[in-house]
C-alpha cells in the first residue's frame, strides 16, 4: 500500500483528513504582516503531512500562508525547500 506521504495523487481534502490542522480555523495559517508566525511553524513541525502539504503548496504556486511549516518567501525559494526538505518526497 502506498503511504499518504508518497501518494502521487492526493488532493487537498485527502491532505487535511489527516492533517494535525484539520480542527484549526483556517485563518490561523494566514496570519497579517504584524502577526509573528511561530505558532503556526511549530504547529506545522507535530503534522503527520506536513511534507506533503508543503510540496503540494510549492506545487500548486500558492502566495499566502502558513503551509508545511513555511511561509510564501520560504517557498519561493525551491531549491532550498526541496535540498532541505523535499528530498525524500516524490
Amino acid at each position: 500500500m502506498t503511504s499518504l506521504l508518497m501518494s502521487r495523487y492526493l488532493t487537498w481534502a485527502d491532505v487535511y483528513e489527516n492533517a494535525a490542522c484539520k480542527e484549526t480555523p483556517r485563518g490561523f495559517f494566514f496570519p497579517t504582516n504584524e502577526e509573528p508566525w511561530k505558532a503556526q511553524v511549530a504547529f506545522c513541525r507535530q503534522c503527520p503531512v506536513r511534507l506533503r502539504c508543503l510540496k503540494m503548496a510549492i506545487d500548486d504556486g500558492l502566495n499566502y500562508g502558513i503551509f508545511g511549516g513555511l511561509n510564501a518567501r520560504q517557498r519561493r525559494d525551491k531549491s532550498r525547500v526541496r535540498r532541505e526538505y523535499l528530498q525524500d518526497v516524490s
